[in-house]
């Protein structure tokens, strides 16, 4: 029998908990050891009133955009919470940062007018650059302390722009056996994935002087540039970026680097 693509390889998870599985389970199915040591959490805004008044008037808007997969759960949970559905977005026309967004969009029957070929903040300017922004209703629902570069420029066309919080990310320690791991076993078969500059910032800011060397002999996974761009920024540059800022694109990615 042929080994595993990842055998012998020990691959940190920093996701938050609810969206580890979909990185876990592949990578595991290819014979990695996969340890979970979640860097973020998600918890809800201190204050949903904003939110609220938009999701309310929300067949007012003339797009909705949606900056994440957990925008769009959170933006549903509240929706229940004050008795309202999807329907509300129906012919409001929407845009997801990438195809997880859309997906998760697609769940509940909604179509996705633009999805941008980067998924990034810029991506979705770009993918906006033919339409008609100025004078247009634009909801943009997202975490807290995101980036300001979408709103900043849709503004600046002239949109009528609703910018609300729909979730907080906040830290969290790593795991005991991710630290063991990094103090003890360090080396480039041990990688080390981050999918959002949130992971970035959480999970570095927590390591004790010991885990941090050891991280330095690792292998440093980003999911896409904005990611990378974090990690670089901190003295830390991935050896490992997909083509595409999917998750699958960064199980392939990590396969395909071990394979070579």
């Amino acid at each position: 029998m042929s080994e595993s693509p990842l055998s012998g390889i020990t691959v940190l998870v920093t996701r938050a908990v609810e969206q580890a599985a979909v990185l876990e389970a592949p990578l595991a199915a290819l014979g990695a050891r996969v340890i979970l040591t979640p860097s973020i959490r998600f918890e809800e805004p201190d204050d949903w009133t904003p939110a609220d008044a938009a999701l309310r008037r929300a067949a007012s808007y003339d797009w909705a955009i949606f900056t994440s997969a957990n925008g769009v759960e959170a933006v549903s949970r509240r929706l229940e919470a004050i008795a309202l559905s999807w329907e509300a977005f129906r012919g409001v026309r929407l845009v997801a940062i990438g195809p997880a967004t859309a997906g998760a969009l697609a769940e509940h029957a909604l179509p996705v007018e633009a999805v941008p070929e980067r998924y990034r903040a810029e991506g979705i300017l770009s993918s906006l650059s033919s339409e008609p922004i100025s004078g247009h209703r634009i909801l943009l629902a997202r975490a807290a302390k995101a980036r300001d570069v979408l709103p900043e420029e849709l503004k600046r066309k002239g949109a009528r722009l609703d910018d609300v919080v729909v979730y907080r990310t906040k830290g969290c320690a790593p795991s005991a056996q991710a630290m063991e791991t990094l103090a003890r076993f360090a080396s480039a078969k041990v990688v080390v994935t981050f999918t959002s500059s949130s992971t970035v910032t959480s999970f570095l800011d927590r390591l004790p002087p010991e885990a941090i060397d050891g991280l330095r002999k690792c292998t440093l996974a980003a999911i896409g540039p904005v990611t990378s761009e974090e990690l670089v920024r901190r003295g830390f540059p991935p050896r490992i970026i997909p083509g595409h800022s999917t998750v699958p694109a960064l199980v392939e990615a990590i396969r395909s680097h071990f394979a070579s």
